[in-house]
This record gives C-alpha cells, sequence and structure tokens, in this order.
C-alpha cells in the first residue's frame, strides 16, 4: 500500500493483550536528487518504533525501512499520527495516522484448571458442566469455601459470570463473594435451582454475578461458600474487562463484603431496648486518584457512628472503615439516610 502524505489511515486492527502486531514501512526516494530524511520518527502512545531511519539520506531510488509495533501490553484503543520530516518540501512532514486495539479476551477458570481450590468436603463429579466437570459441596456453616483465581489482571472494570448445573435439591442462596486481592468488593447469591441464561460462550451458558466490580491489585478471587440452603455446585467462572478503571477517586461501601449502591438499604434487624446492635462498613477508593472524606459521616436519629474512619485520605485500592450503632435506647422503628462525603465527583454525597 502506498502512504498518502497527510490522508492514509493505517489500521493494526484488534489483537489480544499479550499479541504485538508489527508493521514494516520503506521509505522510498523516486526524485532525481539525494533525499534527506530528518528525524526521529514521531509515532503515537500505543506504538512502539523499530529501526528509526536505517539509511539518512536517500540517493535517487534507494529505500530506508522502519517498523511500528502496537504494544499489547495494556488494552485499549491507540491511535494518532506517525510524523517524520523530510526535503521533499510537498511532502515536509510526512505524516500518516495509524490506529489499532488490545482487547482483553474473557479468562474462564474451571473447577479442573489451574487457579482452582477448595476448602473443606468438595466431591468432584464428572459428566455435566463446562468441560464436564463439577465440584459439589452439601450445605454447611462457610467453612467449605470453593475459589477461582484470575492473577495478572490489568487494573481495570471486570464482569464476572458463573456457569453451573441446575438440580431441584441445588442451593437457592448460593453466595459468591468477589475480592481484589484479599479485600471483598462485592457478593452475589444465586439460585442453583434455576440453570443460568444471561449469555452462551464457549459451550455453556453463563449468569453474570452483578455489576462490573473494580480491581486494582491485579488478582480477582471469587469464593463460593457452602453457606446456603441446599447443594452448592462450583463449576467455571468467567471474567471479562469491560473498561479502564476512573481516573477520577470513586468511594465504593459495602459490609461483610456485601457491597451497598448509592440510596440503597441496610437493614440492621430487630433488636431489643438496651441491647443496642453494631455493624462495621468498609469505605474504598475504586478509582486512580486519591480519595479525600471531606466531612463528618452523618446517621439518622436513632443510630450513633460510634467509630469513624481513622483516615481521611485513601489512596487507589486502599480501604477504612466505620462503625455505625443502633441505639436501642427505647422501643421503636428507627431508619433514614447515612450520608458520606467525599471528592468522588460522580457521588459527592455517598447516601443509602
Amino acid at each position: 500500500q502506498t502512504l498518502v502524505d497527510g490522508v492514509t489511515s493505517v489500521d493494526f486492527g484488534a489483537t489480544p493483550i499479550g499479541v504485538d502486531v508489527g508493521h514494516d514501512f520503506t521509505i522510498r526516494n523516486i526524485g532525481l536528487e539525494p533525499l534527506d530524511l530528518t528525524g526521529p520518527i514521531s509515532v503515537p502512545s500505543g506504538f512502539l518504533l523499530g529501526g528509526d531511519f536505517t539509511q539518512a539520506t536517500l540517493a535517487p531510488g534507494e529505500t530506508a525501512a522502519f517498523t511500528l509495533t502496537l504494544d499489547s501490553t495494556d488494552p485499549g484503543a491507540y491511535g494518532g499520527i506517525v510524523s517524520f520530516g523530510t526535503s521533499d518540501s510537498d511532502e515536509d512532514p510526512f505524516d500518516f495516522s495509524v490506529s489499532g486495539i488490545v482487547e482483553f479476551q474473557p479468562v474462564i477458570v474451571d473447577n479442573g484448571n489451574v487457579g482452582f481450590s477448595t476448602i473443606g468436603e468438595w466431591t468432584l463429579w464428572g459428566g455435566q458442566g463446562y468441560q464436564s466437570d463439577v465440584h459439589e459441596s452439601l450445605a454447611g456453616d462457610g467453612s467449605d469455601v470453593a475459589a477461582w483465581t484470575f492473577d495478572d489482571l490489568p487494573p481495570g472494570e471486570y464482569q464476572v459470570a458463573a456457569t453451573w448445573t441446575r438440580e431441584w435439591n441445588r442451593a437457592t442462596s448460593a453466595r459468591f463473594t468477589l475480592l481484589d486481592g484479599n479485600t471483598p468488593v462485592d457478593e452475589e447469591v444465586v439460585n442453583q435451582t434455576v440453570a443460568p441464561g444471561e449469555f452462551f460462550d464457549s459451550g455453556v451458558y453463563w449468569d453474570d454475578l452483578g455489576q462490573a466490580v473494580p480491581v486494582i491489585g491485579g488478582t480477582l478471587v471469587v469464593q463460593l461458600s457452602d453457606d446456603a440452603d441446599g447443594r452448592l455446585n462450583a463449576d467455571a467462572i468467567q471474567v471479562r474487562r469491560v473498561g479502564d478503571l476512573s481516573a477520577d477517586p470513586r468511594l465504593t461501601v459495602s459490609t461483610a463484603g456485601q457491597s451497598i449502591a448509592p440510596y440503597g438499604v441496610f437493614d440492621f434487624g430487630v433488636t431489643s431496648p438496651g441491647a443496642p446492635l453494631a455493624h462495621s462498613f468498609t469505605l474504598r477508593n475504586a478509582g486512580g486518584a486519591p480519595l479525600d472524606l471531606t466531612g463528618p459521616i452523618s446517621v439518622p436519629a436513632g443510630y450513633t457512628l460510634t467509630s469513624p474512619p481513622p483516615v481521611s485520605t485513601l489512596a487507589s485500592g486502599e480501604s477504612t472503615s466505620f462503625v455505625v450503632t443502633l441505639d436501642a435506647g427505647s422501643e421503636g422503628q428507627y431508619g433514614g439516610a447515612v450520608v458520606i462525603s467525599s471528592n468522588d465527583p460522580q457521588q459527592s454525597q455517598f447516601t443509602f
């Protein structure tokens, strides 16, 4: 392909993470006088340059070459202008555009793959599920846990999906906990008496486990515990990168690994006068910039902030906690808004 100065665009296409795409480019002097090339060659972010002019001056008919490579280290869409100077008055500088996409391919960890582990009593059964095997546990007290670990994930937002085989005696309260490293970021409960069916991939149906979750530390862990009302089926987990981490601070709130949505409701339950109930809540910065807690946490009448956050600034990925107590001073129903102020531009007052 002959490139036209200022017009041509070269599309490097889409490639998975870890698979670089390179193209060779040839410069030819088709005139009758020597052609001077002046560098360095300017290339956009996401592209690597190799062989920055093998010759600085080309006699008539001579050529020089360089290579551009789409760097597949980090996912994203990349593009921009490639430019270099010449002594050709009509083509100085000579420039053209390039573009390319680095994609995160869905990753599946099956119960028979590296990355899967169990604690406690889990029975392996063949002839069913993804890759024709599943692990099963009886209902218990939460001490038996199956875990799927995904390492070396670039920071970003990830959608997690699960597959299982349905049976009448499966748990209706199969509890999946999602962790960014050691930090719980979400908890989802699914009914395994009903077959998954949100989408079909790799020969089986899958259901997404809630919304996308942030992964900052490079490792995502999904756990399934036997704290349920029936038999647990541990088969395969799929993760898909769906976006970059926010460049801004991002506040998330959870308790006992369960995410609390903005304007969501957390139920303290029922107690007797004189028997206060306390719950701890975790604040986490799931964004890329420092998160500042800009004011005291407000709690409704009948509740007390018994332990405020010990720190007011959280770096990316850092967490802190606070404790709210239902006072139980007298009989009645108590409720209202907990308000957390921060410099999160999307949710400057996180309310639940």
